[in-house]
């Protein structure tokens, strides 16, 4: 969401997913005094015709919404542990609020009886061997296809999380600013700053052919 007038339009669509995917229907809507609701009657309308009641909380009063509250500290609390142990720049934020999240819905908790949100919601237990250190150095496969005999294989990644609309996970090649979806099978986590090896390796990667045998000889010697 970039702007707060979209968030009307991110509840539809969460109501629909709850309705189609789970068979749940949405009762209650609770909220601050926000303006994103006010300037147009399109939520109210929404609500109305959903039969959904919008709750508000009173002015200067966030403990009414306790709940939301402390799981909106708990996400930024993750976040910056994710942001901060995986040496990314800020520009990353977002990712690092997905993963938590997402790692946050699969973690056991005592108030549900050591189970997870995921565990409730799907009536199974998350399964944990797909999970990799957020930041880590991890290697994309090339396409065969435009890729001659001695092209990379593979090139090196920084992992940025999981996405749910494929069966593979994030990756963002250091210097393009682009993110990519693969399916990751080894990763290597040898140092703590592993962006700082990612970019290492892309730019001796960009050396020549020549200078690559210098370097080797040198290393030999």
């Amino acid at each position: 969401m970039v702007t707060k007038d979209e968030a009307i339009g991110l509840i539809k669509s969460f109501v629909s997913m709850a309705q189609t995917q789970f068979s749940a229907t949405v009762k209650i809507l609770r909220s601050d005094n926000a303006l994103e609701f006010s300037p147009s009657h399109t939520a109210l309308e929404f609500f109305a015709a959903n039969g959904i009641l919008h709750q508000t909380s009173c002015v200067q009063t966030p403990q009414q919404n306790g709940v939301v509250e402390r799981k909106h500290k708990h996400l930024l609390e993750v976040s910056r542990a994710l942001l901060f142990q995986s040496h990314l720049p800020l520009t990353f934020w977002g990712e690092c609020v997905l993963t938590a999240t997402y790692l946050i819905n699969r973690l056991p908790l005592i108030i549900l009886n050591n189970k997870s949100p995921f565990e409730l919601l799907h009536h199974q237990k998350p399964s944990y061997d797909h999970l990799w250190v957020f930041g880590c150095l991890c290697y994309m496969s090339t396409l065969k296809q435009g890729r001659d005999k001695f092209q990379d294989r593979a090139v090196p990644c920084v992992f940025l999380g999981y996405t749910k609309q494929q069966l593979a996970d994030i990756l963002t090649k250091p210097l393009s600013g682009y993110t990519h979806h693969s399916i990751l099978s080894k990763l290597g986590v040898s140092t703590p700053s592993n962006l700082r090896g990612v970019l290492e390796f892309h730019l001796l990667s960009q050396v020549s052919f020549r200078a690559q045998q210098y370097l080797l000889a040198q290393a030999v010697c």
